[in-house]
């Protein structure tokens, strides 16, 4: 096991926005989010770890010595992602919010299955962030 600070980004409303919106409108709406997200990870020492429809996931690894500076760094990344929330859901004429969850714990990651091997994450920083 290793210590991780995930943060778990779930937009909310989207089954409204799903409904009102055309499947292209919808899917260009996330892409622009998710695109613009993918730029601001990487620059915190952060990564990304999944999208699963409306939920963006992204994690780092916590080293002792480093702990406090990570965790400040994901604060930093989630007032960012709140910023590209709003920005691009106005440029598209939309009105979306969302919901962050960020959970430090202890978490195993590797790459699981045969068919369309995923990276994946699992542990307490997972299931927390969830449930935030």
């Amino acid at each position: 096991y290793r210590k991780a600070v995930v943060l778990r980004l779930d937009l909310c409303d989207y089954t409204s926005i799903a409904a009102r919106l055309e499947p292209l409108q919808v899917a260009t709406l996330i892409h622009q989010i998710y695109s613009k997200l993918d730029e601001a990870v990487p620059e915190r020492r952060i990564f990304k770890l999944d999208t699963i429809g409306d939920e963006y996931i992204c994690a780092g690894w916590l080293e002792e010595s480093q702990e406090r500076l990570v965790c400040h760094m994901m604060m930093a990344l989630a007032e960012t992602m709140l910023s590209v929330v709003d920005v691009e859901s106005r440029k598209a004429g939309q009105r979306i919010s969302c919901r962050i969850g960020i959970a430090v714990g202890s978490c195993v990651a590797g790459t699981m299955g045969k068919q369309q091997p995923r990276f994946q994450a699992i542990g307490e920083a997972m299931y927390l962030a969830q449930s935030l």
